[in-house]
């Protein structure tokens, strides 16, 4: 299948009504189109992970609340961080240890591992000391801020409008928000254009005059920004207070009748319009370029997109969104032969959860996460989709990083089979980028260097890490607790989204000049670092830990796998490409030693080459014990 290919699923022979996005838009019932998630009440900033509407464009987020008298659009910019080079942190050096690991140092915790004369797992959760980094500088996803629209003085509130209903058509990706109030109809529309870089809001009203509001913008804690209005435009720019970042949001309000004035305050005022647009944009200096990360200050960008945006009709505006959404969104339907619900979104699912398992929500799921990786994830995107998307209000879960144990690669495992590969090529983009600071990792923490090791070709050198924990800045030292800091796969792991690249659009270019060179190197990485274990008469992985659970051993299954898998996918390429036979050999022979599946007592895929049964672990002469840290104190192996 290529990436331009389309594509039914279907399940069942039903006949869906098609109707025009006029037909189906704007209404208090579904009327046929599935794909519509609407609500007839607010969503809260409190509750914004279930009540909130999510937009975006691949850059730039907004999360929308449908608040009647003061209207809450909440923005973020994917690049908007916190931590890496900063004026407090000169010698930035991704986390990595000052030191590297000796030999020596290696091999006391390998032998320590294989040590079994009084302990079943003789390191416990520990061992690792001599290879671990600090961290310092890892840093998190930043939040932006805030537009609010506020209509309060007309006096329309939540509570006293009429056939309230929101939104989000994920046919569209237009966001709508519909109510009367004294006997007029408001609508308003948000959308974020990937063609033109921006998010356009539109105000329209049933009667001439009735579109009165002050504009205001508000920065996320974490920022000093100040803010300014001109020409209907409010500027809030700044800088991230952790590492100086510079930042900037940009919204020109456009207004058709009635008059709008600026304020001193950075607030801008529209009085008895017809109709409003609001063109919206955000931006940083981040550049992703080891080691500076820095690029040039975003107002100039901002400020042409904003210009240009703003002259165009919004009907163009939104005719050149919806036609980009759609040339990727509309190549997959999925039926299953669910009905369109007559409910609201939320009452469905709360029926769903209650045992009424339409097949329509399923339908919707499915076709939900197609729509967070366009809106998300989009060809050229300068990073890609970490824990919580471009979608954040406050200090998002687990610092919104991109999580390399599995994470990251799950947000783009969908991608290719929902035939969304231009999406998945922002994930490649940076595993790339990542190949500078991860050979200074291989160094530190693995003593596998590669020589001048930002300058040699992707392909020649001796293998680069990514740990779990990782930002834009090039932190890809392993850190934190020994469960899942250590996670010396986490780069050969990401090379399993790359090749999948290749398998499902058969580009044989892009294999060679992008996949393949890095899954040589981390074959010769893999060459190496592997050890020989007389204990388990194999090469193993050592250290070895399996992801969030359990101890320090060598030879987990889970990094047993992932070497293993690193060497078929270089053999795989290197056959296909018909290059590298000689290498292929080595592979083959290193590949053949690794044997990561083995069978425990109850039929089991053990985890540790010491376990027994779930749970439990037996060496040498001694008796079985429990595992230390199994299932990290969760339920995750019941």
């Amino acid at each position: 299948m290529t990436a331009a290919q389309p594509l039914t699923v279907l399940a069942a022979d039903n006949q869906k009504p098609e109707l025009s996005q006029e037909e189906a838009g704007n209404l208090p019932q579904s009327n046929g189109n599935k794909y519509r998630m609407w609500y007839t009440s607010p969503g809260s900033v409190s509750q914004w992970e279930n009540t909130g509407l999510l937009i975006g464009n691949g850059t730039t987020g907004g999360i929308l609340f449908g608040q009647v008298g003061k209207d809450q659009i909440h923005f973020n910019e994917k690049t908007l961080w916190t931590g890496g080079p900063s004026e407090s942190r000169p010698n930035y050096d991704g986390g990595n240890r000052d030191t590297a690991v000796t030999p020596e140092q290696l091999e006391a915790i390998r032998q320590g591992a294989d040590d079994h004369s009084s302990s079943v797992f003789p390191l416990g959760t520990g061992g690792l000391d001599n290879v671990m980094g600090d961290g310092s500088g890892m840093g998190h996803y930043q939040d932006f801020g805030d537009l609010y629209l506020d209509f309060s003085e007309t006096g329309m509130t939540n509570d006293n409008v009429d056939n309230y209903v929101r939104d989000l058509d994920m046919r569209t990706a237009v966001s709508s928000l519909n109510y009367d109030y004294e006997g007029v109809h408001y609508e308003r529309e948000y959308f974020v254009s990937h063609p033109d870089k921006v998010m356009v809001i539109h105000l329209t009203a049933s009667e001439e005059g009735k579109l009165s509001f002050t504009a205001s913008a508000k920065s996320a804690r974490g920022l000093s920004t100040t803010t300014q209005a001109e020409n209907g435009r409010i500027t809030l720019s700044g800088e991230v207070n952790d590492n100086q970042l510079k930042c900037e949001m940009q919204a020109q309000i456009v207004n058709i009748g009635g008059e709008i004035t600026d304020h001193s305050n950075g607030t801008v005022t529209v009085d008895q319009a017809d109709e409003v647009i609001i063109v919206l944009a955000t931006g940083t200096d981040y550049k992703n370029e080891y080691p500076t990360y820095r690029g040039t200050d975003p107002h100039e960008a901002i400020t042409t997109r904003v210009d240009q945006a703003a002259k165009k009709d919004y009907e163009d505006l939104k005719a050149d969104h919806i036609s980009d959404h759609q040339e990727l969104f509309d190549r997959v339907d999925l039926d299953l032969g669910g009905t369109c619900p007559t409910l609201p979104t939320d009452q469905m699912m709360k029926n769903y959860r209650a045992g009424d398992y339409q097949l329509a929500v399923e339908e919707m799921i499915y076709q939900f996460g197609r729509y967070l990786t366009i809106a998300g994830s989009r060809e050229g995107d300068p990073l890609p989709t970490n824990l919580v998307g471009i979608w954040s209000v406050g200090d998002p879960a687990w610092g919104g990083d991109f999580h390399f144990n599995v994470n990251v690669q799950m947000n783009y495992w969908p991608a290719y089979s929902t035939n969304l590969a231009e999406c998945g090529t922002v994930f490649n983009d940076f595993m790339e980028s990542l190949v500078i600071p991860g050979r200074l990792t291989a160094e530190k923490s693995a003593g596998v260097a590669t020589e001048n090791f930002e300058t040699t070709p992707i392909g020649e050198g001796n293998g680069f890490l990514v740990n779990t924990q990782n930002n834009p800045f090039g932190c890809t030292a392993p850190f934190g607790s020994q469960e899942y800091g250590w996670n010396i796969g986490g780069s050969s792991w990401g090379l399993q989204n790359m090749y999948d690249y290749y398998l499902f659009t058969g580009d044989e270019a892009y294999l060679r000049d992008h996949i393949y060179p890095m899954l040589k190197e981390m074959a010769e990485f893999w060459n190496q670092f592997l050890w020989y274990s007389e204990y388990q008469d194999r090469l193993v992985v050592g250290p070895s830990v399996s992801a969030e659970q359990g101890p320090t051993v060598n030879g987990t299954t889970y990094d047993q796998s992932l070497a293993w898998e690193v060497y078929k996918m270089a053999i795989e390429a290197s056959e296909i490409l018909g290059v590298d036979a000689d290498k292929r050999a080595v592979w083959a022979e290193k590949q053949s030693q690794l044997d990561p599946i083995l069978i425990g007592e109850e039929g089991q895929i053990k985890e540790w080459y010491e376990e027994t049964r779930l749970g439990y672990g037996q060496a040498g002469d001694l008796s079985e014990t429990k595992i230390p840290n199994f299932g990290a104190g969760g339920s995750a192996n019941g």
